[in-house]
């Protein structure tokens, strides 16, 4: 049973770098009136994020990160994305990503995952 479980916290993990890249990009296309902005930070948001999480953050990267700045780039964007679907009026949608965040985190730590 402990090894299911532990398969859907991986599957939640790959959701919410999934999740954040999408939010990034929400947030990004709704931070300004201006239409040439908009789409740059639709796009340049949840690019630069996943350049950052390729290399610096996922395992087997380039250079990947080591405790604790590690765990603060992982709370620098999901973090960001939680805070820019809160920043768009979508609270409850920004506060439930990052509980499931934080959760999800604990439990790697908790299994060694």
């Amino acid at each position: 049973m402990i090894d299911l479980l532990q398969l859907a916290n991986v599957v939640l993990r790959l959701l919410l770098e999934f999740g954040a890249l999408v939010a990034l990009a929400y947030a990004g296309y709704h931070s300004s009136r201006r239409r040439v902005v908009r789409g740059a930070l639709a796009i340049l948001a949840p690019l630069i994020a996943a350049a950052l999480w390729l290399t610096l953050g996922a395992p087997g990267g380039e250079r990947t990160l080591d405790d604790p700045w590690h765990l603060l780039l992982e709370i620098a964007i999901f973090g960001g994305a939680a805070v820019g679907l809160v920043s768009t009026g979508r609270v409850r949608v920004g506060v439930a990503f990052f509980l499931l965040f934080a959760l999800n985190r604990a439990l790697l730590y908790l299994w060694g995952q």
